[in-house]
């Protein structure tokens, strides 16, 4: 993340990664659709030696393996976004005086370790740590 890049340049750079992740994303969904469509499961029957019928698995399709890394990609583009936005903030919060590598949107376990995150932060002016506390980026955190 470059210091010298203008806000516009660095709001521009996380439409980009956002873009990316959408295309990510319709790709995902368009795999997924097509993997349900497969039939994922064949149910068989057959009776066993009490003349029972038993329902069983015959056939159970594999998920493909292009999912995982396309859904780490999608992730990965939407992660940079927010840190990009966090940086953006912290240029603004210090006028671009401070070169402060170790900027990140902040994602915690729960709230007491966001809570705790958020009260270290230096650089960030109140209003976007108003605005960070409100989001609740932690399981059990507003959606």
């Amino acid at each position: 993340m470059n210091g010298g890049m203008t806000a516009t340049e660095r709001l521009a750079s996380i439409q980009t990664k956002i873009a990316r992740a959408n295309e990510h994303i319709n790709n995902l969904r368009t795999l997924i659709r097509g993997f349900f469509d497969t039939g994922l499961y064949l149910i068989s029957t057959k009776y066993d030696a009490s003349r029972r019928l038993v329902y069983y698995l015959s056939k159970v399709q594999p998920i493909p393996a292009t999912i995982a890394p396309i859904a780490g990609d999608a992730i990965q583009n939407l992660r940079t976004a927010l840190d990009h936005l966090a940086w953006q903030l912290f240029q603004i919060g210090t006028g671009g005086a401070i070169i402060n590598r170790k900027v990140y949107f902040p994602i915690a376990d729960d709230a007491t370790k966001y809570a705790a995150y958020l009260s270290r932060l230096s650089g960030f002016r109140l209003d976007a740590i108003t605005t960070l506390r409100t989001i609740e980026p932690y399981k059990g955190g507003k959606d």
